[in-house]
């Protein structure tokens, strides 16, 4: 009996440890005014030789990237930085660049990376996607988001984080008809501009 508690609270602890609040509400947020939404995706760490000090996290701009566009500030889990990838594998980077989403998918699940755990649980779960780069997504995840690369590539983010930004990409492109209302702008190194912005 024990052993089957321990099982059934190993999962549930799995299944929880993705959630988190959004930080606006989102029942009362006015989405018909999104115009533009830019994510920007940026590494804080000081020490550009120690990948262990990795601090990954996402700014959330809305109608503008100015400091009072900032909606949300939140930590997300890239691709790990493989700087000597075992060989004939490619390093599990995120691409760097300038991208705008490809497509958006609420309820994805993962054919290359999901299966079943015991027969039941289902894995490769990718809550709330935007693609933005042949497989290469934004989505949630219920695995453990700490700003440390853990992905395969894609940019992981805790489940009710990526429910808003979803949310809102969703009603730009909505409420202008254009995918390039939304930037995703992911860098590895930590920008001038955006040191004001820095989370503990």
């Amino acid at each position: 009996m024990s052993k089957f508690l321990s099982i059934l609270f190993l999962f549930s602890t799995i299944s929880f440890s993705g959630l988190a609040e959004a930080s606006i509400n989102m029942d009362t947020y006015d989405f018909d005014a999104v115009e533009s939404v830019y994510l920007l995706i940026y590494d804080q760490r000081t020490n550009r030789q120690n990948a262990a000090q990795s601090k990954f996290v996402m700014t959330v701009y809305v109608n503008g990237i100015q400091r009072e566009n900032i909606v949300d500030t939140f930590r997300v889990s890239p691709g790990k930085l493989v700087d000597d990838p075992e060989p004939g594998k490619e390093p599990e980077l995120t691409p760097e660049g300038i991208f705008h989403p490809q497509r958006l998918e609420k309820d994805w699940v993962s054919n290359q990376f999901g299966g079943k755990v015991l027969g039941i649980f289902e894995t490769g779960k990718m809550p709330n996607s935007i693609f933005f780069h042949r497989g290469f997504a934004i989505h949630g995840s219920r695995s453990t988001v700490n700003g440390k690369p853990a992905s395969k590539g894609c940019v992981r983010l805790r489940v009710g984080k990526s429910e808003m930004v979803f949310a809102l990409v969703e009603a730009a492109i909505e409420n202008t008809r254009r995918m390039t209302s939304i930037t995703i702008d992911i860098r590895h190194t930590e920008e001038a501009y955006v040191r004001d912005f820095r989370i503990n």
